[in-house]
């Protein structure tokens, strides 16, 4: 009678720790994929911030030169405000040039003083292509300019009656919006990369991944799919499948007037890592209770033999 009420004990001591240990080990999974959570989230937040920021304080500054010229018909006196522009780009970091091309005639103002051949034809150009598809303000993909350096344009047509009569534009290196990118690199696994609305990529903290002279890398090239991603709502995280092939979880966010899409990535290895981890440890927890409560038992059944061979022993 004594065995079997011990062995009860020891079952249900058993049964209390396995169950305690899964509950520790449930809420402890919550917890990480949690803080995993929080840190993609803030890490995301950064990233749209910072790039947000960075064209804001751009653009604005392009604005106000846009309404300079607009206003007081700046583009009759080409060589006074080629020196207006070289002053201003000057002021301002991460600004390659700034320029006016009158449009039909194709006159030039630049803040290098740069003036194109005979042969340049601007209709072909980047910033060209871009100022004439809106009326808006618009940023072109990376390209090559005229010193040899990747460079991003904001541009607009200038129109007046009606009728465009030059396109302004304004060339930022494209190695600041590498830094930002950068910047954001986290040791525990944590990126950024931009991309176009062909999945071409614009920028990623991995340069060999990063436009060249020679075009862009498109993500279709590579084992990377981040559909799930792309068609989630702003903000929300899914799974996806990053440039290496392996899991990644990734949220992803439009950058302000463009057509380029920030993704915040953090692989899932990191986070599985920790579980698996967790999960050896509650498996051994409870390993050690079984041996301990097995040689408990198994002392006790000893003992109450003994003591009952003994009891015989005297009657």
């Amino acid at each position: 009678m004594k065995i079997r009420n011990h062995f009860l004990i020891c079952t249900s001591l058993i049964i209390l720790i396995v169950l305690t240990t899964l509950v520790n080990l449930a809420r402890y999974s919550a917890l990480v994929y949690n803080i995993s959570e929080a840190k993609i989230l803030g890490s995301f937040a950064e990233s749209s911030a910072k790039f947000d920021g960075f064209l804001t304080e751009k653009i604005v500054f392009y604005e106000s030169i846009v309404r300079e010229v607009e206003n007081y018909t700046l583009e009759n006196d080409l060589e006074s405000l080629a020196y207006y522009f070289e002053d201003l780009a000057d002021d301002i970091g991460a600004i390659s040039s700034i320029w006016l091309a009158t449009y039909p005639e194709g006159e030039w103002a630049q803040s290098k003083h740069w003036t194109p051949s005979d042969d340049y034809v601007m209709e072909e150009r980047p910033w060209f292509e871009a100022a004439m598809s809106t009326t808006d303000i618009a940023i072109t993909k990376p390209y090559v300019d005229v010193a040899d350096s990747l460079v991003v344009a904001i541009t607009k047509q200038l129109v007046r009656d009606g009728k465009t009569y030059a396109i302004l534009s304004m060339d930022i290196y494209l190695e600041t919006l590498q830094d930002i990118i950068n910047s954001l690199v986290t040791d525990d696994g944590l990126y950024s990369f931009v991309i176009d609305e062909n999945q071409d990529i614009i920028i990623h903290p991995d340069k060999q991944y990063s436009p060249t002279q020679d075009g862009f890398t498109n993500l279709a090239e590579l084992q990377a799919d981040y559909t799930e991603s792309l068609l989630a709502e702003v903000g929300e995280i899914t799974t996806n499948i990053n440039i290496d092939g392996n899991p990644t979880f990734g949220v992803h966010s439009d950058i302000l007037s463009t057509n380029w899409t920030i993704i915040t990535c953090y692989p899932t290895s990191y986070t599985d890592e920790i579980l698996v981890a967790n999960g050896v440890r509650a498996i051994l927890t409870i390993c050690m209770a079984l041996i301990i409560n097995f040689i408990a038992f198994m002392k006790f059944t000893d003992k109450t033999d003994k003591t009952d061979i003994n009891q015989k022993d005297v009657f």
